[in-house]
């Protein structure tokens, strides 16, 4: 289990570098356009992907999460696109650093919109599975 786990968090940045890295190649005009999509631009989606991460992230280190910050940011694509880069590198060295206690621990979310008590790893594997959509 560890290592499927390893490996997908070492995929989630991978992933993440990759699309960022074409995103910072292309007009920056163009990551604000609308979008018929989920969520009206490629910046918006972007954000939206940071903020979700960031608050798992949280969430499995045993954070404290409850005043996460999911504002929206202002013309800063640039930046939310290297911090998403940065947040999945640390979310990597994270996990790759969890022994298998560590990973297998049940973690409590009670949370509005969401209550369950799963294993750290299937949280570990919702916040990679978030980004694929």
């Amino acid at each position: 289990m560890k290592a499927l786990v390893e490996n997908l968090a070492n995929y989630n940045l991978w992933a993440n570098q990759k699309i960022s890295n074409w995103l910072l190649n292309i007009n920056e005009e163009k990551l604000y356009q609308k979008a018929d999509s989920s969520y009206e631009s490629i910046d918006l989606t972007l954000q939206h992907m940071l903020r979700v991460q960031k608050f798992w992230f949280k969430f499995i280190k045993n954070e404290i999460f409850k005043n996460h910050d999911w504002s929206l940011r202002e013309n800063d694509v640039i930046n939310v696109i290297n911090e998403l880069i940065a947040t999945s590198q640390n979310f990597k060295e994270f996990v790759s650093n969890c022994n298998l206690n560590e990973l297998s621990e049940l973690l409590k979310l009670d949370m509005p919109w969401a209550k369950n008590t799963l294993p750290r790893y299937e949280y570990i594997l919702h916040n990679i599975n978030h980004n694929t959509f």
